[in-house]
């Protein structure tokens, strides 16, 4: 098993992971990931040797691979893409007990980027299983409900998903891209009291988590479904409001 902050011998760990063994294919897995070598790879050799450690692992019933496997094949990386193969593997992983593999199945219907956008069978997918969601499940669950995506339009309901996750107590969750994304919709109900108590102060507080952490991001952020000139406008607005300009 992978452990943060131990040295591993890159070189011994691939000989051991070439020949058959096991454990040394899920600590490469997780060395290469970790150490940041996947993100140096112009010729996807790296990936390449990845994929066919997780495949083994996969074949030997490491479920934790099926999740990092349907990844490469979403992402092409090291392999051809292909969605329903990464289905299939999300599936298994679901099967096998990892709630998360659902969760997954229900973000590709979510995004609609490999396959056909369907609301109701992400939402459908997202709801499967009781028990806490991951932030990107959390978080598009609310975008469901504040914009009425297949289900009701509920403010309320919304807000309840995006303040999951902005108290989260797990560890460091503001590291988490969706963590900033949260901060700004609930700082901005509570601006207006839209499905939740209005409140300048904590709007305030909430808003200015959301700036600093995606100012910290950089090109990073970018790609949110929050632009700048959004996240800008809203916190101009919130401090005239609140007497500060």
């Amino acid at each position: 098993m992978y452990t943060p902050g131990k040295q591993y011998n890159l070189y011994e760990l691939l000989q051991k992971a070439d020949d058959g063994d096991l454990e040394a294919m899920e600590d490469a897995v997780s060395v290469l990931v970790a150490e940041g070598y996947t993100e140096d790879d112009p010729d996807g050799e790296i990936a390449a040797r990845q994929v066919s450690y997780l495949k083994s692992l996969v074949d030997a019933g490491r479920t934790f691979a099926c999740i990092m496997l349907a990844d490469a094949y979403i992402k092409g990386d090291g392999v051809e893409k292909d969605p329903m193969e990464a289905l299939r593997l999300y599936e298994k992983a679901a099967e096998r007990g990892i709630r998360f593999g659902n969760e997954c199945i229900g973000m590709m219907y979510y995004e609609g980027t490999d396959i056909p956008q369907d609301f109701q069978k992400a939402f459908e997918y997202f709801t499967k299983d009781e028990g806490k969601k991951s932030p990107c499940t959390a978080y598009s669950l609310g975008e469901m409900y504040r914009k009425g995506l297949y289900v009701t339009l509920d403010d309320e309901k919304a807000c309840e998903y995006y303040d999951l996750i902005v108290n989260d107590d797990g560890p460091s969750p503001e590291m988490d891209d969706y963590y900033w994304r949260a901060c700004f919709r609930l700082g901005t109900a509570m601006h207006y009291g839209t499905g939740t108590k209005k409140d300048l102060d904590g709007a305030g507080e909430l808003l200015s988590n959301a700036k600093t952490l995606y100012e910290s991001r950089g090109e990073h952020a970018v790609d949110s479904d929050i632009s700048k000139d959004e996240l800008y406008k809203e916190w101009m607005l919130l401090n005239q409001d609140a007497g500060k300009y």
